[in-house]
């Protein structure tokens, strides 16, 4: 599993850094693991009949997963066909980017005008954007969907994270309405939050280093986050004037209910939400601490395997 993306400040803004190798095609098979939240076993046609069901789906990915985004299009496709349209919410368009995804539905840009306007061609590396996500954007027109830039500009997590909420844009600044701001306290998040932070430390210390983490700290990364989440959960809560709405983001802004989920549920309390976390550890089973981690667990390592053209 990649943490670092989520817990460096550096990482948190540049994104991860894969290398795709090819295009993924469709990766399902009978041997794809799916499992309940409370870690019993399951079927894929389960699971998208659950799916199907809900008003919001949030699907948690881990960036640099091949497999897993081959698997998320084919969730995107099934659900946007299955509602017979609705919206594609990302994490990785911003939404100051959303006139160039008007323009791009619109058939006013090209597909490669708008991965190049809005900077995305290396969202996780180089190339990665055509490998990985151009196609679940594909996937969502073609079954009648609308693409949704939900994110955050990271100009205003950087503010955030290093200056407080205090500096950001006042309501007398037009780009105040590229962000939100969130609704509550968020304190189970920030605990995770603060473990995440002390595992990554100590899987990238040397032997004998004493790793620390001061609560100033967490609180600073957890105001970036938050700014993230407050503004993903709102862009995806105005999508639900088009319909249904299924959300691409990293599992940490999902699982568990956290930030992004949590922030969701306050604005519409009566939508029937569901989470997706995707995982490509090899040979993974869920364990004591994946229970509960989102409403429906999958395992992208077998897919992985059969499909080597796509990297980690």
């Amino acid at each position: 599993m990649n943490l670092a993306p989520f817990v460096s400040c550096a990482a948190l803004l540049a994104g991860c850094q894969a290398t795709p190798k090819a295009t993924p095609v469709p990766v399902r098979t009978a041997q794809t693991d799916v499992w309940r939240g409370d870690g019993t076993a399951a079927s894929w046609d389960e699971m998208m009949a659950d799916l199907v069901g809900a008003d919001a789906v949030f699907l948690g990915e881990e960036h640099d997963d091949g497999a897993g985004h081959a698997l998320q299009r084919e969730i995107v496709e099934a659900l946007l066909a299955s509602w017979g349209g609705g919206a594609l919410s990302l994490e990785m368009l911003e939404r100051d980017e959303q006139d160039e995804v008007d323009l791009w539905m619109a058939g006013e840009l090209t597909t490669a005008q708008l991965r190049d306007q809005t900077g995305s061609s290396g969202w996780c590396g180089p190339g990665s954007w055509d490998a990985w996500y151009q196609p679940i954007l594909d996937a969502a027109i073609a079954n009648g969907g609308v693409v949704v830039a939900a994110n955050c500009p990271r100009e205003h997590v950087r503010t955030a994270l290093s200056e407080g909420y205090e500096s950001l844009p006042g309501f007398d600044d037009p780009r105040r309405s590229e962000f939100d701001l969130p609704g509550y306290e968020h304190d189970d998040y920030r605990q995770s939050l603060r473990e995440l932070m002390i595992g990554t430390r100590l899987g990238l210390a040397e032997d004998g280093d004493l790793v620390l983490v001061d609560a100033e700290e967490v609180d600073r990364v957890l105001r970036g986050q938050l700014v993230w989440d407050a503004t993903m959960s709102r862009s995806a809560a105005g999508a639900r004037g088009q319909g249904k709405v299924v959300h691409l983001a990293g599992h940490f802004h999902i699982d568990r209910h956290g930030g992004t989920v949590a922030e969701f549920r306050r604005l519409r309390p009566n939508d029937m939400v569901r989470t997706v976390t995707v995982r490509q550890d090899p040979g993974f089973v869920p364990g004591d601490d994946e229970i509960g981690a989102a409403d429906w667990i999958v395992g992208s390592a077998s897919a992985a395997a059969s499909h080597p053209s796509t990297s980690r």
